[in-house]
């Protein structure tokens, strides 16, 4: 978890700012002069000259979302205390910032500058408020909105009213519950057929949260997508009697934390609290008497722990993920135990109480040490080279089936000898067509970076012919990954030197090393309506290239520092046909000193061992149609030389 110092922040204080202003702003939305009134508002708060205020007139989406767009510390300190006072807010100013900010490059307002949906956002927003039925036709026509889309408008729902919406975004969506889903299909989803789509999300949340406000489970999202939240496997559990006086279950509430009356039982046996013990990231059950459960909680700091002992005021700081009461039947707590690490089979009978919940803790632990292993395999950027025939885009195939196992890393395969051995996929044919998290590329000599990452296409629209931006194959897996961690997604580029790679990867180049940070490209995106560029670490680029074509470029220095190249030979030990490998080692002998020209080593160009295996075709055929044909061709571009090496080359013949 972030090294957030929770004693200077009172979770969820948010939600009633939030709540409050959102009430403050549907009340006026009641009276006949509200356009004039939410543009004195706004001017004074964000002042007349921002962006908010240059079109009229302003719907209340519009003033939440600008709001939350204020992120930084000063905009925090300044701009939520000028409409604190202007709006005569009595909930004290947010400690927690844990929200939907959108960064300072996404479109805040809620028409296009041209186009006004006010009296539909109005009636949406007021409804929301009161927490009653959204309208669908309404709820539709919001989301068709140039500058809405899902993530947008559910997001500022969420923050009008926290306790009965919930972001329908890539966050929320990470969350384990949603693993299967596809991300895309249900935004299209939402967006077609409005509400009932969107309050499934929200009652599958419910299902697997009992007892959980929305806005906890938010919390939980923020900090799990970021990876900022490595859940542990250690469960603790404390009693709700801190003081031995009666349950404080509502102090714990209201605190999001749980502690203890002092630091030992204070009976015979006097058993000592081991209060320091729970992590950032261990489970933490609530109990209240010997066998009543009250939540499960994820433990976001331990104050105890940072002074070394119990203190009076220490606290044990946690994040609720579910808050339903259910009882033990049996293997309860004795009275003793205050505090203490759970038994196995405590453990066990808590398990079967709550199987929703543990679900969601062994999925999110997975997660964090799924992401944690991508983070830490520094091969992201893989390039196999050798000469024509060694098999190199079998294995770039192999390798992106390889990535999907668990614990598995480019790393393990350049450093351990024996992975071919052990992993039966390097020992099968690679189909990879049926897997979305796969996709492969040619590069060729026309091939730009309009093709490749983001370029403009022309359109017909209304029967005129209009151009807009759109990504091309590598945003859109770079989008794909994004949406989808912890899964891995790879990029294989075949033949990637046939192409001017500065010219096709263009800002590429640096974001390929330093992956999350942005840089600018040549293009906005048009949804995003931003330019900037980051590739996750969930994404693995595995590059072929063919050391014999000296024809087209080299790649240069830049692009080499970012890549780990392999060189992979050819392999007569694969060949089982003893008229190939005859004919194989007849065709090395050609690769002699004596007939290889000095520019090359013989390893660039000496035919790999699939020339020689005969699958399909008769070993006869293959050197016909197949290797005397690219050796002649060696023999035009000055590869094989030598004033008898057409002679040898035919003479191949009589030895099959």
């Amino acid at each position: 978890m972030n090294s957030l110092n929770y004693d200077n922040i009172k979770l969820y204080d948010w939600v009633h700012y939030f709540h409050e202003l959102a009430q403050k702003l549907a009340e006026i939305g009641t009276h006949s002069n509200r356009d004039e009134v939410i543009k004195k508002i706004a001017g004074n708060t964000f002042g007349f000259d921002s962006s908010i205020c240059t079109y009229t007139p302003i719907d209340p989406f519009s003033i939440i979302y600008f709001l939350a767009q204020r992120n930084t510390a000063h905009q925090k300190q300044v701009i939520y205390s000028k409409v604190k006072e202007f709006l005569e807010i009595k909930a004290s100013m947010p400690t927690d910032w844990v929200f939907p900010t959108p960064t300072p490059n996404t479109v805040a307002l809620f028409h296009d500058g041209v186009h006004f949906e006010t009296d539909l956002l109005w009636r949406l927003f007021i409804a929301a408020t009161k927490g009653e039925e959204l309208d669908n036709s309404d709820f539709i026509k919001a989301l068709s909105i140039k500058t809405v889309k899902t993530a947008k408008l559910t997001q500022t729902l969420f923050l009008v009213n926290p306790s009965h919406y919930l972001p329908a975004d890539n966050k929320t969506l990470s969350l384990p519950i949603f693993q299967s889903v596809n991300k895309t299909a249900i935004f299209k989803q939402i967006e077609s057929e409005g509400v009932q789509i969107y309050n499934n999300i929200i009652l599958r949340v419910k299902d697997n949260f009992p007892g959980c406000k929305l806005y906890e489970v938010n919390y939980l999202a923020s900090n799990f997508s970021s990876g900022e939240l490595k859940v542990n496997n250690k469960i603790y559990q404390i009693s709700s009697n801190a003081y031995n006086t009666g349950d404080v279950i509502e102090e714990f509430n209201n605190e999001n934390a749980v502690w203890t009356g002092g630091p030992t039982s204070g009976e015979e046996g006097t058993y000592i609290y081991p209060v320091t013990e729970p992590k950032i990231g261990d489970v933490m059950i609530l109990r209240t008497g010997n066998w009543q459960v009250r939540s499960i909680n994820i433990v976001l700091a331990n104050e105890y722990q940072k002074d070394g002992e119990w203190t009076k005021n220490g606290k044990i700081k946690v994040l609720r993920i579910a808050a339903e009461d259910r009882n033990m039947g049996s293997n309860q707590f004795t009275r003793k135990e205050a505090i203490n690490k759970i038994s196995r089979e405590k453990e066990r009978v808590i398990r079967e109480l709550y199987p929703e919940t543990f679900n969601i803790i062994d999925k999110l632990s997975g997660k964090s040490k799924s992401m944690s292993e991508i983070k830490n395999d520094k091969v992201k950027n893989l390039i196999l080279q050798g000469a024509p025939g060694t098999g190199k885009t079998r294995l770039a195939k192999q390798l992106a089936l390889f990535l999907q196992t668990e614990e598995s890393s480019l790393t393990e395969y350049l450093t351990n000898p024996d992975i071919h051995n052990k992993n039966e996929i390097f020992n099968t044919n690679p189909i990879i067509d049926k897997d979305e998290r796969i996709k492969i590329i040619q590069f060729h000599p026309s091939y730009n970076y309009e093709d490749f990452v983001r370029g403009i296409v022309t359109e017909v629209k209304d029967g005129k012919i209009g151009y807009k931006i759109e990504n091309k194959v590598f945003m859109e897996i770079v989008d794909a990954a994004k949406d989808n961690e912890p899964n891995k997604y790879v990029l294989i580029i075949d033949e990637i030197n046939r192409a001017n790679l500065p010219s096709v990867l263009g800002e590429l180049i640096y974001a390929l090393e330093y992956r999350g940070e942005s840089v600018e490209g040549l293009y906005k995106d048009e949804e995003l309506n931003s330019k900037k560029i980051s590739i996750p670490e969930n994404l693995y680029v595995i590059g072929t290239m063919n050391t014999a074509d000296r024809s087209i470029g080299h790649i240069d220095y830049a692009i080499r520092r970012r890549f780990i190249f392999k060189y992979i030979n050819s392999d007569i030990s694969v060949i089982n046909d003893e008229k190939a490998r005859s004919l194989y080692q007849r065709v090395e002998n050609l690769f002699s000193n004596e007939h290889l020209t000095p520019d090359f080593m013989k390893d660039d160009v000496m035919l790999g061992h699939s020339y020689f295996l005969n699958n399909q075709n008769p070993i006869k055929h293959r050197l016909e149609f197949e290797i005397i044909p690219i050796l002649k061709e060696y023999v035009k571009d000055g590869i094989l030389i030598g004033q008898d090496i057409i002679k040898q080359i035919e003479e191949l013949r009589q030895y099959v």
